[in-house]
């Protein structure tokens, strides 16, 4: 698909007001220097997102990650299997999503390019994170738009509602074990976060 929309010079058409991938550095090669992008992510805190994911795809048969062994398992059972993630948003970043030990010169190049490349939002703070996107790249929120955005972001309407993994639970430091590279960027990514309100507001 990337490499379809890159044939096609979708950046240079001007057709796409925004592109949606996991896939990093595959994404940004749509771009060029005469027709830039800018990166913007919402984050969320690796384990709160990794027990997410795990409840989702316990009932989503629709999903290609589906797996029918996941119905049974406890969350402790997942953590310890394959089918858990680990540190997948600093392999998207570097491009590392189909395998590999991470490292900390990863996690390295993952801290600079959120630095450097991103606009961060956080999930902890929807309100703050619409706001600072919507003003940023000058989005007309008003209206219809609005009333979406009250229902789906705000009020959570579409929210899968689940048990926490909360800190001193059996699963913690499990997930926290999974996910060490992106909790170390979660932290970096709350910082950049602070610094980017100071001048984007």
């Amino acid at each position: 698909g990337i490499q379809r929309a890159r044939q096609l010079g979708l950046a240079e058409s001007g057709l796409a007001d925004v592109v949606s991938s996991p896939l990093f550095l595959e994404a940004s090669s749509l771009f060029t220097p005469e027709n830039k992008g800018v990166a913007f992510a919402v984050f969320r805190h690796p384990v709160e997102r990794a027990a997410s994911l795990f409840h989702y795809l316990q009932h989503a048969e629709w999903e290609p990650t589906y797996s029918p062994e996941l119905k049974n398992m406890t969350i402790e059972e997942f953590a310890k299997s394959n089918l858990s993630e680990d540190d997948s948003v600093v392999r998207s970043l570097v491009g590392m999503l189909d395998g590999g030990e991470v490292s900390t010169e990863d996690l390295k190049v993952a801290k600079d390019i959120v630095r450097r490349k991103v606009i961060v939002g956080l999930t902890s703070d929807m309100e703050t994170t619409v706001k600072r996107f919507s003003d940023f790249f000058g989005w007309d929120l008003r209206d219809a738009k609005k009333s979406c955005l009250e229902r789906t972001v705000y009020r959570g309407e579409n929210k899968n509602v689940h048990p926490q993994v909360v800190e001193g639970s059996a699963a913690w430091p499990l997930l926290v074990e999974r996910n060490r590279f992106d909790l170390d960027l979660y932290d970096y990514v709350l910082d950049v976060f602070k610094k980017q309100g100071d001048w984007l507001g």
